[in-house]
Parts: C-alpha cells; sequence; structure tokens
C-alpha cells in the first residue's frame, strides 16, 4: 500500500531529479541505448559464488550479503540490473540464521558488506537483524553499510538509524554513492552530519560514466567537496559493460587517462581506480601490470605473465606498459605519458579464490566475441 509519506517523498525525488538536471536524470531515467543489446551478463561473475540465495562469498576475507533487491531509485548503470526482473524480495529471518551458520563455519571471513538493492530500502527493524547476525558472529570485525540512501532519499538517516549504528558492537563503515556534484544538496550534506555525528566512518564509492563524470574537472569538484564534507573518496570503479549499461562504459584507455590526471592532485581526495576483469576479479593496476589494445579486446597481463581480457567499448587505441616505478609510458597519443601513482595489485590469493575454470574459459570466449 502506498502511503502519503510515499507520495510526497516521490514528489520530492521527481523534484531533486529535475533541478539537477542531466547528470542525475542520465543515471536513472531510461533510454534508446539500453535495447542497443550490446554487453555481457553477470559480468562480475557473481552467480558463481552464491552461497544460498543471499550471500556471495567471492573474495577470501568479506562475503555480501543482499539484503533486499528494492532500491530507492533503479541505476541505468547497475551491474546488478538482472535482479530488478525479479518480484520484490527482502532477506527473512530464516535466511539469516543460514548465512550465520556459513559465516561460522568460515572463519576466514572478517568483513560482511550489507548491500542488494538497497539495505536501507529496509525497515530499522528488518536492517537491526542483519547488524546484530554480524555482532553474533564473533570472526567478523568489520560491516559495511552500502547505499544510495544519500543522494536518493537522505531523510531515510533518521533517528533510528544513528541508534542501531551507535549500538553496534562491530565497527560499521559507512559507504555512500555519489557520481556528481550535483548529487551533494543540502539534503545530502544534513544527511552526511548525522551520520558523522554518530562517529561512523563515511568512504565514498563513484562509477565512472560515460556523458555523466567521465571528466578530470567534474570528478576534482566531486571529490573535493566530499573530502570537506569528512567523506573519503574511497574507489573510481570501471563501469561493468552488462546489458543494458555497455552505453556507460568509457574506453579503458580513456579511463586510465583520466586516473593519471587525477593523480597530479592531493592524495587525500583521491580514490584507488579499479576495474573488474573477467577470469581474475577485481583490479587496481600496479606494478608490473601490462595493458594493451588488440583488434577486439584489451590484453591485461599480470605480473606474473598470466593474460587476460577486458572488452573493447570504443574507438580508442592505446598500449600502457607499467613499470615498477609506476611510471606507465604511453605508446599511443590516447593516453598521455604522466605519472601514474596506482595502488598495488589484487593479491595472488585473491585472484585464485576469484573464478573457477570453467566460468574462466565460458567467459573469455564471450568476451571476444564483443
Amino acid at each position: 500500500m502506498v502511503t502519503l509519506a510515499d507520495q510526497v517523498n516521490l514528489v520530492k525525488m521527481i523534484k531533486k531529479v529535475i533541478k539537477a538536471g542531466d547528470a542525475l536524470q542520465r543515471q536513472i531515467v531510461p533510454c534508446p541505448e539500453e535495447q542497443e543489446g550490446r554487453g555481457i551478463a553477470d559480468f562480475c561473475q557473481e552467480r558463481d559464488f552464491f552461497r544460498g540465495k543471499f550471500l556471495i562469498h567471492k573474495y577470501p576475507d568479506r562475503a555480501v550479503i543482499l539484503a533486499t533487491n528494492q532500491c530507492f531509485e533503479y541505476c541505468r548503470f547497475c551491474f546488478r540490473r538482472n535482479l530488478w526482473r525479479e518480484p520484490a524480495w527482502k532477506i527473512q529471518k530464516q535466511d539469516l540464521k543460514q548465512i550465520a551458520d556459513y559465516l561460522r563455519k568460515h572463519t576466514e571471513i572478517k568483513e560482511i558488506i550489507i548491500s542488494g538493492g538497497d539495505p536501507l530500502a529496509l525497515t530499522n527493524q528488518e536492517l537491526v537483524e542483519l547488524v546484530k547476525l554480524a555482532d553474533l558472529v564473533k570472526p567478523v570485525k568489520l560491516i559495511r553499510i552500502a547505499t544510495r540512501a544519500l543522494t536518493f532519499c537522505p531523510a531515510r538517516i533518521d533517528s533510528g538509524l544513528v541508534r542501531i549504528i551507535k549500538q553496534s558492537r562491530k565497527q560499521i563503515w559507512f559507504i555512500s554513492h555519489f557520481n556528481h556534484p550535483v548529487e551533494l544538496n543540502s539534503e545530502a550534506v544534513q544527511g552526511i552530519k548525522k551520520l558523522k555525528d554518530t562517529g561512523v566512518p563515511l568512504l565514498n564509492q563513484t562509477v565512472l560514466l560515460r556523458g555523466v563524470n567521465a571528466q578530470v574537472k567534474i570528478l576534482l569538484a566531486l571529490f573535493r567537496e566530499l573530502s570537506s564534507l569528512g567523506v573519503k573518496p574511497y574507489y573510481l570503479f570501471q563501469c561493468d559493460p552488462v546489458p543494458g549499461a555497455a552505453h556507460f562504459a568509457t574506453e579503458l584507455s580513456d579511463s586510465l587517462g583520466i586516473y593519471q590526471e587525477l593523480n597530479k592532485y592531493s592524495g587525500i581526495i583521491l580514490p584507488r581506480f579499479a576495474f573488474e576483469l573477467p577470469g581474475y576479479g577485481k583490479v587496481s593496476p600496479g606494478p608490473g601490470w601490462r595493458i594493451k589494445r588488440k583488434a577486439r579486446h584489451y590484453e591485461v597481463m599480470t605480473p606474473e605473465g598470466e593474460k587476460y581480457q577486458y572488452p573493447v567499448n570504443g574507438k580508442c587505441i592505446a598500449l600502457i606498459d607499467y613499470h615498477t616505478d609506476f611510471a606507465p609510458k604511453a605508446l599511443w597519443s590516447a593516453v598521455p605519458a604522466a605519472p601514474l601513482l596506482i595502488t598495488p595489485a589484487t593479491s595472488q590469493r585473491e585472484k585464485a579464490a576469484s573464478l573457477t575454470p570453467q566460468s574462466k574459459a565460458s567467459r573469455l570466449k564471450a568476451i571476444s566475441k564483443l
């Protein structure tokens, strides 16, 4: 049943989107490019790592709990767009028991990421059950809550949520998702201040989006404003080219060029750049990595000499060498040759846990056909 409060919030959201203009509208309003058919379903290969319906254990020391498939708004670039096709669901108490049993058996898991959908689409009563689960599993040390509520429903940062954060026995980290400076309006800033008053650390994840924020000046403005509010820019992600969202994905060489430019500025405001490499997992390329543009894909070679493929989204051609002195050499004019202070590569242990040989082979075959 739609309540009066729901209707009021909907009107506020519509007004906010209109005021914010194209930068926000492009993120949430459907467009014809979504019907092009390009992209790879389950690009992050999460399906291989589901443990039941609601838990994803892809990396050794952390696991994701999918709290619901509902969101305050549905971002058109979302890599979990497939969840929208399902009827509305949210995690139930009996599901939490199964997750708790798994976590107790897998003591290597030290961190729980509560995601979705958007976990703050749950009520406080439902959310507190998730936090209690982590509280009761001794090996778990950290809880992440990943949400876009500060952009789309900052009023959700209410006294009940503040109480949940303060009463948690485990350290909660609040992960916001701002992509453009226009999202940092007065309501969002007020929500940030409420969270900071609880003492919870705030990090932000940004997705690099063609036509929205794929410019150095836009990203700098966003990262500086977030940092001034006490929110640490944490990750700048390459957009995953899933079906319906591939038109948002920038050319990988363009993304690396943008990050090179960003590295000229203060390290305090700078997030890590990362992209999902099929067959490997999340990568923040560092010393020893080689990325070469081929005819139909990028060839990505690890420091150990293993080769993987990443899809091409545009026409830019670049060859980049990553040397141990962190100075990538651009051998094509598409990428500037400025020094790039990048983060270390994903560990060998995480790589080993990231994909089965069968899914690796099938995914590389799919990419080569793009």
